[in-house]
């Protein structure tokens, strides 16, 4: 199941924040279509923000602004974060 999850978000574009929220919002949609529940998405969503904080080194502002968040947050504000992540993609 984890593999899945890290696969759904390899895709994600973060050359830019719009491509970001853009792309995070297929694979989200891909998500829903292949029946993973809102709960594994935002588990996944919590997965990739680890990932990316441990990982990458930010290059925009706001992945820079992100990652920050998501070092002084505890487990339960990184899963708020992954949350409004995910919301914020759906909008998109």
């Amino acid at each position: 199941m984890q593999n899945d999850l890290q696969n759904m978000f390899q895709a994600v574009d973060d050359s830019s924040w719009d491509g970001y929220k853009q792309s995070l919002k297929q694979a989200l949609e891909a998500g829903e279509a292949a029946g993973i529940s809102h709960h594994l998405m935002e588990r996944a969503a919590s997965f990739a923000g680890e990932y990316l904080a441990q990982k990458v080194e930010p290059d925009l502002p706001e992945n820079r602004a992100l990652k920050e968040l998501w070092q002084v947050a505890d487990n339960k504000e990184k899963r708020t974060i992954a949350s409004l992540v995910v919301k914020l993609a759906k909008k998109s």
